[in-house]
């Protein structure tokens, strides 16, 4: 059985949820991240988290076709972000693009 930092019921739903509310999610832990930035126990927990849930998403066959290339960069940009060493203004950029989604998440479920 393989290990997971989310619940097993979040892994479960993951593939029902929009892709704004992914993002959004996805959102969530970088902006948990930013936050973190001078703890470093904080830090590596929610890149742990992020970089769960970015997988899910790329392997979420929904965006195969249609969103994978964006995905795709995404993942490549949040790597680089946060491999060797952190670049904030990166990863600020990375949060501010997810945070677009989450709120389109909200407006779209009437939050």
């Amino acid at each position: 059985m393989k290990t997971t930092l989310h619940s097993p019921a979040l892994i479960e739903r993951w593939n029902t949820m929009s892709l704004p509310e992914q993002l959004g999610n996805i959102g969530s832990e970088i902006h948990r991240m930013v936050t973190a930035l001078s703890d470093e126990r904080r830090f590596i927990l929610a890149k742990a988290r992020a970089t769960e849930l970015l997988m899910l998403t790329l392997a979420d066959t929904r965006w195969s076709a249609t969103r994978i290339k964006e995905l795709t960069a995404l993942n490549n940009q949040f790597k680089q972000s946060t491999e060797n060493q952190i670049d904030s203004t990166e990863l600020n950029a990375l949060d501010t693009y997810c945070f677009q989604f989450g709120m389109l998440a909200a407006i779209t479920k009437g939050r």
